[in-house]
C-alpha cells in the first residue's frame, strides 16, 4: 500500500468515519458474504451503498483523480485551472453530433453521468446498492489467496451529514421541485466548494445502471481526494437531527477467498444471474460471461468433441 493511501485510511479510522473488517470478520466463504448481507439489511430504516476494490489496499478514487494523479497534475487545478469544465465543455460540443437523447445544457449531473457511463473522466464514484454487484465487481479478476475489498457506506449517515451542514436554500430548493428532477438543486450542490460527500444519481437512467443497481457519490471538492472530502463529513450528525448515533458509517470488509471458496462465491452470484451478460448488456458482455461459466460443468456442457 502507498504511504499515502495508509494515511488517508489511517485518518479517517482516527475520526470514527471508517471501520476495518479484517480477520474474524472478513469475507472467506459464500456464507460469509450471506450472513455480511443479512447483518447489513438487518434493519429495515438503514440502507447501504456499496463498492468493490479488486485490491485491498485500493482507497476509493474517482477516474478524474486517478487519471490527475497518473499524469502528475495537481487536484487543485482541476478546478482552479478550469480543468474538468474543459472536459465536459468538450464532451457536450461533440456528443451533440453523436446522440439524439441530448440533456438539457444544465443538467449538470445527467451529463456527468453520461460522461461516466461512456468512460470519460468524471468526478462521479460508481456504487451499487447490491452487495452481490460489489462482491461481483471486486471478484471479477480476483486470485486465490490476494486481498480484495468491500466497501460500504451508510446512505443514511452521508444523508443526515450533507444535511446538518447544507445551506437552508439548499432545503427550499428539495421541496420546491416538484418534479423530483432537482436540476437547480444539484446545480447549488456542484458550487457547494467545501470538502463533502453526496449520494446522487441522474433522473435519466441508463439500463446499464439500472442493471447494476447503481448510483454515484459525488465529492463536492474537486481539488481534494475522494477520502478528503469523505474525512470532512461530521461524523455524529444523528445527535442533532435524530437519535440514536451511528454505530456503523462506512466499513471495509477484507475478501480473502481460497480457491475452493472462490468458486462457491462464482457459483452463488452465477446463480443470483449476476455475470457480465446481466451487467453489460450487448455482445461484449455475453463474450465476458463465458469466463463466469468455464468453472461450472452445467453451464459449459457441449453436444460433441470438437466442432
Amino acid at each position: 500500500m502507498k504511504s499515502s493511501d495508509t494515511e488517508k485510511g489511517r485518518r479517517l479510522v482516527e475520526c470514527g468515519i471508517l471501520q476495518i473488517w479484517d480477520d474474524a470478520r472478513a469475507i472467506t466463504s459464500w456464507d460469509r458474504l450471506i450472513q455480511i448481507a443479512n447483518c447489513l439489511s438487518i434493519s429495515s430504516t438503514t440502507s447501504w451503498l456499496f463498492r468493490g476494490e479488486a485490491q485491498w489496499q485500493q482507497m476509493p478514487m474517482t477516474s478524474i483523480e486517478k487519471d490527475a494523479e497518473q499524469y502528475g497534475i495537481p487536484l487543485e487545478r482541476l478546478y482552479w485551472g478550469k480543468i474538468e469544465q474543459g472536459l465536459v465543455r468538450r464532451f457536450k460540443r461533440e456528443y451533440r453530433s453523436l446522440s439524439q437523447n441530448v440533456p438539457e445544457d444544465n443538467d449538470h449531473i445527467e451529463w456527468l453521468s453520461i460522461m461516466q457511463h461512456h468512460g470519460a473522466p468524471t468526478r462521479l464514484l460508481d456504487i451499487t446498492y447490491s452487495i452481490f454487484v460489489a462482491a461481483y465487481f471486486a471478484l471479477w479478476k480476483y486470485e486465490p489467496d490476494q486481498c480484495a475489498a468491500l466497501w460500504c457506506f451508510n446512505n443514511n449517515w452521508l444523508n443526515d451529514a450533507w444535511a446538518q451542514v447544507c445551506p437552508k436554500k439548499y432545503h427550499r430548493e428539495y421541496a420546491d421541485d416538484r418534479e423530483g428532477r432537482y436540476i437547480r438543486l444539484f446545480e447549488l450542490v456542484l458550487r457547494h466548494k467545501q470538502p463533502k460527500v453526496y449520494h446522487i444519481n441522474p433522473y435519466h437512467r441508463p439500463e446499464r445502471q439500472v442493471l447494476q443497481q447503481s448510483g454515484f457519490l459525488l465529492p463536492l471538492d474537486v481539488t481534494s481526494s475522494f477520502v478528503e472530502n469523505l474525512a470532512s463529513m461530521p461524523v455524529n450528525p444523528a445527535k442533532e437531527i435524530r437519535e440514536p448515533q451511528y454505530t456503523k458509517r462506512v466499513l471495509k470488509v477484507l475478501i480473502k477467498l481460497d480457491v475452493a471458496s472462490l468458486l462457491k462465491v462464482r457459483y452463488g452470484l452465477a446463480k443470483m444471474n449476476i455475470n457480465n451478460a446481466t451487467l453489460f448488456p450487448g455482445i461484449d458482455g455475453l463474450a465476458r460471461s463465458l469466463r463466469d461459466r468455464l468453472p461450472f460443468n452445467e453451464e459449459r456442457m457441449g453436444l460433441k468433441e470438437g466442432f
